[in-house]
């Protein structure tokens, strides 16, 4: 740590409070060493902001996407003015190259297992997410929202999905998404207009699936 801060090719940038050093999933790996202030280190699953931790003078933030090349794994935001030492991404590879080729592999494959853990982490959140928008779904197929048809239970697609976005208050590009899902899943069924289901039980191993995790819930 001690070469690259002496490295002449280094670089002192400031950020403001509110200003950012890297946002999540943009493909940048440059790293960096703060000088001063702090900065907070969060990632965005579900449209809900996750705090992840607060970084202060003399720690190195951003160094998995500078280690494996890949997008930022989480959002790095100035809490106050703070310092921070550059170094660049290629730079930082010919620093990588210079320390023995055993210490690289295992720095990769730590970063490979945080990755992992992140990939799984929004997984499960996605997971929980278009579980309670499938309940929601169950619920609409026994209300007047619900039209029977030849086809099936079909719901206004356009309706349906904007009441989920009052009652979740999550973006609709989420609710869009695990729609598809459900589709892909063979849950229901997707046209331009409407949400159509086979039955009315039709989500029902879904809307299991949340009341159970509700009834698990510690009582205090």
């Amino acid at each position: 740590m001690e070469d690259i801060l002496e490295n002449d090719r280094r670089r002192i940038v400031t950020f403001n409070p509110g200003e950012y050093l890297f946002h999540q999933d943009e493909m940048t790996q440059d790293l960096f060493i703060l000088k001063s202030g702090s900065v907070r280190i969060y990632k965005t699953e579900g449209g809900v902001e996750i705090d992840l931790d607060m970084v202060g003078a003399g720690n190195v933030v951003g160094e998995i996407a500078s280690i494996d090349g890949g997008c930022r794994t989480a959002s790095g935001v100035a809490c106050e003015k703070c310092e921070a030492i550059v170094i660049p991404a290629a730079e930082f590879k010919c620093i990588l190259t210079s320390i023995p080729e055993w210490f690289r592999k295992i720095a990769l494959i730590l970063v490979q297992r945080l990755r992992e853990v992140d990939s799984r982490i929004s997984r499960s959140i996605e997971g929980e997410r278009t579980n309670h928008i499938a309940a929601i779904l169950s619920l609409f197929a026994f209300t007047d929202l619900c039209e029977s048809t030849a086809e099936g239970f079909v719901l206004d697609r356009k309706i349906t999905e904007y009441q989920i976005v009052d009652l979740l208050n999550i973006p609709l590009g989420e609710i869009t998404a695990s729609l598809e899902r459900l589709h892909r899943q063979g849950f229901l069924r997707l046209d331009r207009a409407g949400i159509i289901l086979s039955s009315r039980e039709a989500l029902d191993p879904l809307t299991e699936k949340v009341f159970q995790s509700t009834t698990e819930l510690p009582v205090t």
